[in-house]
C-alpha cells in the first residue's frame, strides 16, 4: 500500500514537473485558493 502511494505521488510530481501547462494550472489554482482563504 505504501509503495502504491509513493508511486502515485511520484507520477503526479513528474507530471507537474514535466508538463508546463499542468504546472501552471496547478499553481494558479493553489494561488487562487490561498488568497480566497486569506480574505475570510
Amino acid at each position: 500500500m505504501l509503495h502504491d502511494l509513493i508511486d502515485s505521488n511520484f507520477k503526479f510530481y513528474k507530471k507537474v514537473q514535466d508538463d508546463e501547462e499542468v504546472s501552471k494550472e496547478l499553481f494558479d489554482r493553489l494561488y487562487e485558493r490561498y488568497f480566497a482563504n486569506k480574505k475570510n
